[in-house]
């Protein structure tokens, strides 16, 4: 009876240890479907894909970035077909717009914003940080 009793008091304590070194709720965020809303500064850079194995491989183009009021922790998705990897430590996250957020974008450049959207992993050359966030709404911070 006492080995059974050390037994599943060690089983408690080595699940605590393994539950403690979980990220806390609220900290990471999850891939697409959730909604999240992500603070930092718009920017727009000009940017060289990686077409070829190596940068400069085409055309520069234009890309919106998000730099993060704070660093970023996704969640890895195992149910996608992609398998999104887990990541900390974010500090920048490529912004895709549509046509209306585009003009919302244009108009807050440089400034701090709140995007809405959800996040994905990189997919082709022409994605550039290790999270994406396709965007449903951009505004201006309110302070």
């Amino acid at each position: 009876m006492k080995v059974f009793c050390r037994l599943v008091f060690l089983l408690i304590l080595l699940s605590a240890a393994s539950v403690a070194q979980l990220p806390t709720a609220g900290v990471c965020k999850f891939y697409d479907p959730v909604v999240v809303r992500l603070n930092g500064t718009l920017l727009k850079k000009t940017l060289q894909p990686d077409t070829a194995g190596e940068r400069g491989g085409g055309n520069a183009e234009a890309v919106w970035l998000l730099r993060l009021d704070s660093p970023l922790c996704v969640y890895e998705d195992k149910t996608s077909l992609s398998h999104y990897p887990g990541q900390k430590g974010v500090q920048q996250v490529e912004l895709i717009v549509n046509q209306q957020t585009a003009v919302q974008a244009a108009l807050l450049t440089g400034n701090k914003v709140v995007a809405t959207g959800t996040l994905s992993a990189p997919r082709t050359a022409h994605h550039y940080t290790a999270v994406i966030l396709t965007v449903t709404n951009i505004e201006r911070t309110r302070r």
